[in-house]
């Protein structure tokens, strides 16, 4: 038997069972494919695996780049309370004197003026204003002082009901000024003097107010009502801010109407009215119940952010906010700015480089500040690490790209900067 026979045997034919225009066939090729042939492609598949894997880690290498990119980019910063001023209670001049009741407080304001290294502390039940720097040291008082008491740097200005109390860098001063008026709360009792911080759980009156402007050397101070110097007082002030060089943009309402005027010396210069603003469709018109949640103006006066609230009409549930960017007498140029669904986060301040933040409080009781350019890029976070006694931390506000937060104690009143 010659080799031929012998491997075809051995591959379980015999010769005679091959055809014979086949003989020339290598038949030890095709019997022995599971051999020769599978490894074959299995070495390329194995290749073609192995190029798809580089390719594969390439893709993640490069988006584990971009999300630390992406990551850092949208950090979020940890900030702490640092104390910058504290103020004592008492019934000196040179105290303030804040009285608690066992659920409430009384001659004590809800907003608190701090510019140009001073706080402004209203008194509403002797009508003036203490003026004190930072380091706690009383500078002057403004108002009608009591005869009894005596101060050597006193202004007196004759001032009825105190509300709001602004001041701008220049040391301009800016006092909301209530008009005393009466109201019968019921039939049955008698007339009440409403004077300021005054609140009734059942019903709620607002006074007519003006502001007063006091100049920086004391010297000039005129009213503002809600047309200019010398006009109709305002009907319900919501917000003042002081800007640069005699600006002055204050928030009020009038028939239920939110108005924002925009003031600078004194004059009315323009101002935005809630119904004049068309920002939506016909159709988001009766999709959605749309409000008006805030005006947010810039200090130097040339633009303002204004952010409205989207509920669903047939639900009743929240659905979304959009923040637009628009210029005093130019309401048709608004641009959408940043529109968002999370109903926790609201439209809190002004930011550096015209800026804005947005307010998110989270699930563990802490506060985020979603710090936005001006064009509503979201681009850094900013977390309030509040301490174990949080429910003594009362207003939180931004001066001149700081963050500070006010804090009642049974002794005194401090003011706590965020670093």
């Amino acid at each position: 038997m010659n080799d031929s026979n012998l491997k075809t045997q051995k591959a379980g034919f015999s010769k005679d069972s091959i055809p014979e225009n086949s003989l020339n066939v290598p038949y030890i090729g095709a019997y022995f494919i599971d051999v020769f042939v599978i490894p074959r492609y299995f070495i390329r598949i194995m290749r073609s695996i192995k190029s798809l894997g580089y390719t594969f880690l390439k893709l993640l290498f490069g988006c584990i780049i971009f999300t630390n990119q992406f990551c850092s980019r949208i950090k979020i910063s940890e900030l702490r309370p640092s104390l910058s001023t504290k103020l004592e209670f008492g019934t000196e001049i040179d105290q303030l004197d804040f009285k608690q009741s066992p659920n409430s407080y009384s001659n004590l304001p809800i907003q608190i003026g701090l510019n140009s290294g001073r706080i402004f502390f209203p008194d509403m039940e002797k009508s003036i204003i203490k003026v004190f720097y930072s380091n706690g040291n009383l500078d002057y008082v403004i108002g009608n002082l009591p005869s009894k008491e005596t101060f050597q740097r006193f202004y007196p200005i004759k001032l009825s009901n105190i509300g709001i109390v602004e001041a701008s860098e220049s040391d301009e001063i800016y006092i909301q000024n209530r008009v005393k008026v009466t109201v019968a709360l019921q039939k049955e009792s008698p007339e009440l003097a409403i004077s300021s911080g005054y609140f009734a759980p059942r019903e709620m009156v607002f006074a007519p107010s003006y502001i007063f402007s006091i100049s920086r050397d004391k010297s000039e101070n005129f009213v503002i009502g809600e047309q200019g110097r010398n006009s109709i007082p305002f009907e319900y002030i919501e917000s003042i801010s002081a800007g640069e060089a005699g600006k002055l943009f204050v928030v009020h309402r009038r028939g239920g109407e939110y108005i924002l005027s925009y003031f600078e010396n004194g004059g009315l210069r323009n101002r935005i009215l809630e119904n004049s603003i068309k920002v939506f469709t016909e159709k988001e018109d009766t999709e959605y119940k749309i409000s008006l949640e805030k005006f947010l103006p810039s200090r130097q006066g040339d633009f303002v952010y204004v952010c409205f609230g989207f509920t669903g009409v047939l639900d009743g549930r929240f659905k979304f906010r959009r923040i637009y960017k628009m210029e005093y007498g130019k309401l048709d140029s608004k641009i959408l700015i940043k529109e968002f669904q999370d109903p926790s986060e609201v439209l809190f301040s002004m930011a550096p480089n015209s800026g804005f933040y947005l307010w998110e409080t989270e699930k563990a009781g802490t506060i985020k500040l979603l710090l936005h350019d001006k064009d509503g890029n979201h681009i850094k976070n900013i977390r309030l690490i509040l301490p174990s006694q949080r429910n003594s931390f009362r207003e939180t506000f931004t001066r001149n790209d700081k963050i500070y937060s006010v804090k009642l104690d049974s002794e005194a009143l401090e003011i706590y900067e965020w670093k």
